[in-house]
Formats: structure tokens, C-alpha cells, sequence
């Protein structure tokens, strides 16, 4: 007899894991990459933000500054490639944090490789489609043109080569990968710089 109790709880246990592992597998995870700064003094953002969206009418939205993170969970609604928050959390609440704000009462552009929040026209892309980019320029390198002369930028090197660049007459700017292909021969994966007179 306790055979049997041990054989079937053995089973509840298996069936909740399976189960609880599938419907996990639905969930689906999306992280704000911040877009390289403007200008010289510009700074990138040091917020990471995410939306994960747990089930067909629930999604979390985090945000992390330094060591610190607040997040809420909210329930919207989806018509057709757009998703509509609700203007209050699961729980009723509006989150008083002004890192959160913007999720509430906000339409989300959705796509399988990333969502759009309407109201900061921030993109937020797939783990997935982010894993997919990581390998596919994971092996692109950068070369900055001075003069006649290619050189090749490695983490070792490029602080050296930058700092001695007088920046009163000269600026770096980013070729096109065509361009690049076409006068140096360098493959359109990388990134090719070149120092010009101002």
C-alpha cells in the first residue's frame, strides 16, 4: 500500500514538473538594448528594462538602475499586432515609481523579434532575436583608416590609437560597409572607421 502512495505521488510530482515546464516554455522575453549615444558627452543610459509576457493577458515589466530594480505585473489585452495595457497592476495598484509609468495604459507594438512601446518609441527585442545578432556579429572586428593605413582595432590597441588623435582637427566617422568593401577591401560583416580633417 505505501508503495502505491509513494508511486503516486512520485507521479503528481512528474506531471506538475511537466506541466509547469510547458507552460514556461510560453513565456517570452524582451529587453530594451539602448542605441549608441549622439554626441561625444552623450551617455548611454545605465536602465535595463524588459518585458516578459508570462500568458495570453498577463505581462511583467522591470526596470534595473545600478543594483536596483523594481518591476510590476500588469494584464492587457491584445488586437490584432498590438498589445493594450491596463491602467492599474494585477493587484489594482498603480505603481507610484516613475521607472514604471509608462507601461500603464500604453499600446505596444508586437512582432515576434521585438514589441514598441508607442509612448517612448523604445524597442524592446527577443531573447531569441538577440542570441541570433550575438552570433552573427560575434566575429566582426573593426578597423580605423588613417591616412593610407588600415589598421585594426582590438580591445589591447584601440585606447592607444584614439588617444592619440588630436580631436581639434580630426574626427572619426563610420564608412559604409559597401564603401569600406570597396576601397580597403574589408569584409561587409565589420565596421570600418576612418580619421578625417575637420
Amino acid at each position: 500500500m505505501k508503495t502505491i502512495i509513494y508511486y503516486s505521488c512520485f507521479f503528481l510530482i512528474v506531471c506538475s514538473l511537466i506541466f509547469s515546464c510547458k507552460m514556461q516554455s510560453r513565456i517570452f522575453g524582451y529587453r530594451y538594448v539602448p542605441s549608441p549615444p549622439l554626441c561625444d558627452t552623450c551617455q548611454i543610459s545605465n536602465l535595463k528594462k524588459s518585458i516578459l509576457i508570462t500568458n495570453d493577458s498577463t505581462l511583467i515589466f522591470g526596470v534595473v538602475f545600478g543594483g536596483l530594480g523594481v518591476s510590476t505585473t500588469i494584464n492587457y489585452s491584445r488586437i490584432g499586432n498590438t498589445i493594450i495595457t491596463d491602467t492599474v497592476d494585477i493587484n489594482g495598484d498603480k505603481s507610484y515609481s516613475e521607472y514604471l509609468d509608462e507601461i500603464f495604459g500604453n499600446k505596444l507594438s508586437f512582432s515576434r523579434d521585438s514589441i514598441i512601446n508607442e509612448r517612448t518609441k523604445e524597442r524592446f527585442y527577443s531573447d531569441k532575436y538577440l542570441r541570433y545578432q550575438n552570433r552573427k556579429y560575434g566575429n566582426s572586428k573593426s578597423y580605423l583608416i588613417i591616412g593610407d593605413k588600415k589598421r585594426r582595432l582590438t580591445s589591447a590597441n584601440v585606447k592607444r590609437i584614439v588617444s592619440g588623435i588630436d580631436t581639434t582637427y580630426h574626427e572619426i566617422i563610420l564608412l559604409d560597409k559597401i564603401q569600406a568593401e570597396m576601397e580597403y577591401g574589408i569584409n561587409t560583416k565589420n565596421h570600418t572607421f576612418k580619421l578625417i580633417k575637420k
